[in-house]
């Protein structure tokens, strides 16, 4: 489940709605909040100090009536219809800009954004960066945290860009020290070879071999788990070094590692981007 207060969830909740507050009795003829059921303006349970009641929100222009918790939430979810009848909910203003909103919403941003909290809770920092989120969220951040709250997006992606890097530079050494014991820098062809079958020096036969058994591993892969035994075997591990074995014979170190640059590039502007836009209406909300 990702985090309730994770980055690319900002251009959502910074959206501003058509909405009307109600009295207690909607116009529906209805107390209670068609999602959480709970009757609005009073709490499940008075004692607890976290719950946080519903207060009737008529919705322009289809006037179905949601709780006010309810939903925040279903923005926070970038859901803009209603659950009723599904018209679109009219949109007031909305800050963050189309192109970056596409840019956070990519799974390629969202899969490295999600990888955070769990960072944070390596580094025993999760509980600085959960109050540095909400804040975010609640414009309530000062412009002075706004590189603590940066950086540890940023630090969690070096992590992961550091053992990338650490797992290409042993995949590299593997088959040059292959390249010195056998004399090819294509092992898959040498085999072939001893086989009698007379293949040239080309990276792209080597590929033609290289995929083929990945892809069979793989259907092993998937047989094995859906056994539902538990049972790791060895065809995963060997899957991934074929993988990263087809991606050096079609890049270069040096390639990967400008890749990898640009990677950390693009995502520090989109992650810095959103933060700015963040706080950029926090005087005036």
């Amino acid at each position: 489940m990702a985090h309730p207060h994770v980055i690319y969830k900002l251009p959502a909740a910074r959206r501003k709605y058509n909405t009307r507050e109600l009295s207690t009795t909607s116009e529906e003829g209805t107390d209670t909040c068609l999602v959480c059921y709970r009757i609005y303006c009073e709490k499940d349970d008075p004692s607890d100090i976290h719950e946080i009641a519903c207060v009737p929100l008529q919705l322009q222009p289809c006037k179905h009536v949601i709780g006010s918790e309810c939903f925040a939430k279903m923005v926070q979810a970038d859901m803009d219809a209603c659950q009723v009848c599904r018209a679109k909910i009219e949109l007031l203003s909305n800050p963050v800009p189309a192109w970056l909103e596409t840019a956070s919403s990519w799974s390629w941003y969202r899969l490295f954004a999600d990888y955070t909290p769990g960072h944070a809770l390596k580094e025993e920092k999760l509980n600085t960066f959960n109050s540095l989120s909400k804040r975010l969220f609640d414009r309530k951040l000062l412009p002075g945290e706004t590189f603590r709250m940066w950086w540890f997006y940023m630090d969690s992606l070096s992590a992961w860009t550091r053992v990338v890097l650490i797992f290409a530079l042993i995949i590299r050494v593997t088959f040059a020290l292959s390249e010195w014991v056998v004399g090819t820098p294509y092992v898959e062809l040498e085999m072939l070879r001893v086989l009698g079958v007379r293949l040239p020096e080309s990276r792209y036969l080597a590929l033609w071999i290289d995929f083929p058994v990945m892809a069979m591993l793989f259907s092993v892969t998937v047989r094995r788990n859906a056994g539902g035994d538990g049972t790791v075997g060895w065809e995963p591990f060997t899957m991934l070094f074929l993988m990263a074995r087809m991606f050096t014979l079609l890049i270069s170190i040096r390639g990967f590692a400008l890749m990898l640059a640009l990677n950390w590039f693009l995502y520090a502007v989109i992650t810095g981007l959103l933060i700015w836009y963040g706080i950029e209406g926090n005087n005036g909300r």
